[in-house]
């Protein structure tokens, strides 16, 4: 025998759809099975990009793959200053890349990455990767814990993996592969957000909470959506969970009016970020009696994008 297989070794695999053990004939090197549609979901078939565009292994215990970088950036977005964003929240390691919540004084620091040259989230940069017009976006990562509670998801959290493009383009798309809002331990929320060049008046907003089962902290899971030109479908562990059509948007905006479907997108690059939320903006709020257990971590283990 050669000996088992790594810890990393299993979870490399398992973003690729097979599991720790070759049973049968796998699929080609590097390339996922297709996505899974339960039946009776309605879903349609989506596409099966299987062009390996990019591959980022974030166990480097060195350095970020290129082209990622650290966000570093004060939060103005749903999370109240004195948060920021800071590079020492983002941590290489041999078991994943580490992104971190901590507290330096009265400031909440935490980590956060992106295929964006400069600024931050919402203060411009230019992308250093960005998405076809069909491509499928998959992400390996484990959610947040307490060193002294591994596997166990806090309330007051915010992660999540996702697509935007920059400040100022018209319109503005968000695509959430995952938002874990809040810290809910099983629930993965998909959504899809669509505004006008400024940011504002939401032309369409739709969501789905995908129960996965168990605590998002506690083992890694696959995260992935499939972007095509008239469909965007996701999926958790190569199960399509939420799919969106231009004939199911829902309108929460009233200018303009109607829901639109805008997609395909120019400039979608990826981030990854890790959060605590003090204000309860966007789930539950951050009690300030865990401060005393920070820091605390989320993980990436591997990004990947297929094209056509």
């Amino acid at each position: 025998m050669s000996g088992l297989p790594s810890a990393i070794s299993i979870a490399r695999r398992r973003a690729l759809g097979l599991g720790g053990a070759i049973i049968g004939t796998p699929p080609p090197l590097n390339i996922p099975p297709p996505l899974s549609v339960p039946s009776g979901s309605g879903f349609n078939t989506p596409a099966y990009p299987q062009n390996l565009l990019a591959s980022w292994d974030f166990t480097n215990p060195s350095s970020l793959p290129s082209p990622w970088g650290a966000i570093v950036d004060t939060l103005n977005q749903y999370v109240p200053a004195p948060n920021q964003y800071a590079s020492s929240m983002v941590i290489p390691s041999a078991g994943g890349l580490k992104l971190g919540a901590s507290k330096v004084g009265s400031n909440y620091v935490c980590g956060a990455i992106g295929c964006i040259s400069s600024g931050g989230v919402g203060h411009g940069g230019t992308p250093t990767f960005t998405l076809p017009s069909t491509c499928r976006v998959r992400f390996t990562l484990i959610g947040p814990s307490f060193p002294s509670a591994p596997g166990v998801s806090v309330p007051g959290t915010w992660w999540g993996m996702w697509a935007i493009n920059p400040p100022g383009s018209s319109p503005t798309y968000e695509i959430d592969g995952l938002e874990n809002n809040g810290g809910a331990a099983t629930t993965a929320l998909q959504t899809l957000h669509q505004w006008n060049g400024a940011g504002t008046n939401p032309w369409s907003t739709n969501s789905h909470h995908a129960n996965v089962g168990a605590d998002l902290a506690a083992a890694s899971h696959v995260y992935e959506y499939i972007l095509e030109p008239n469909q965007l479908t996701w999926g958790i562990d190569n199960i399509a969970t939420f799919q969106l059509t231009p004939s199911n948007l829902i309108s929460v905006g009233a200018a303009p009016a109607g829901a639109r479907w805008n997609l395909p997108a120019s400039n979608l690059y990826p981030l990854v970020n890790f959060n605590i939320d003090t204000a309860g903006q966007i789930g539950t709020a951050w009690s300030t009696s865990n401060d005393s257990k920070l820091p605390m971590y989320s993980t990436v283990l591997l990004g990947q994008v297929y094209g056509m």
